[in-house]
């Protein structure tokens, strides 16, 4: 068998070179806008806590999103038949509104703080809504133009996902953009679990 000569030995060795995967692009490698739902949960902390230390870069813009429900009992038609109500119903919306002010508020701390592991961030917004979790959050998302949906998934058992279906499962179908569903840890989820039952 002939020696193979020198000059061409080179290009039938094994190689093994890293590639430069980064874009001249900038609007590839830009800010992001990345949109997190959040509820009371300790998933939801657990989603902020695994964006910080897993997803998130220092230029990205996080919208924070907590929808409530309607006060229970403000029908247009209860309100209409007992007008002696719409004082109590009041005090109770104010009292929703700034607890989910406070959630989003809260949140929006959390992402901030540069003591707490991973990449704090500076750019971050918040929207407290009121109406129908899965369906307010599909249009939220798409008016903000987020690039990517980072969500918590909090485990309900099958027939709860049946009855109510999950957020998660929602969003992932109806989203117009990509969506990062983030497992609770197994304590998380037991946390939740009893939470669950103690409001049942």
């Amino acid at each position: 068998m002939a020696d193979i000569d020198p000059a061409v030995a080179h290009l039938a060795a094994p190689e093994d070179v890293e590639v430069d995967t980064h874009s001249e692009n900038p609007a590839e490698t830009g800010p992001r806008t990345i949109f997190i739902p959040i509820d009371a949960s300790s998933a939801s902390q657990h989603t902020l806590r695994w964006a910080r230390t897993n997803y998130l870069k220092a230029d990205d813009t996080v919208i924070i999103a907590h929808v409530r429900h309607a006060t229970p009992g403000s029908s247009l038609s209860l309100v209409n038949a007992h007008a002696d109500v719409v004082p109590a119903l009041e005090a109770l919306e104010a009292a929703a509104r700034e607890a989910s002010h406070d959630l989003v508020r809260a949140a929006a701390a959390t992402l901030r703080d540069t003591e707490l592991p991973g990449v704090a961030v500076t750019d971050v917004k918040g929207f407290a809504l009121r109406g129908e979790v899965r369906k307010d959050l599909v249009r939220k998302a798409k008016e903000v133009n987020a690039d990517v949906i980072i969500v918590g998934s909090r485990g309900l058992g099958a027939v709860k996902r049946a009855l109510l279906g999950s957020v998660s499962e929602y969003l992932a179908r109806h989203a117009h953009c990509a969506v990062v569903v983030v497992r609770p840890t197994d304590a998380e989820a037991i946390a939740d679990k009893l939470d669950e039952l103690r409001t049942e």
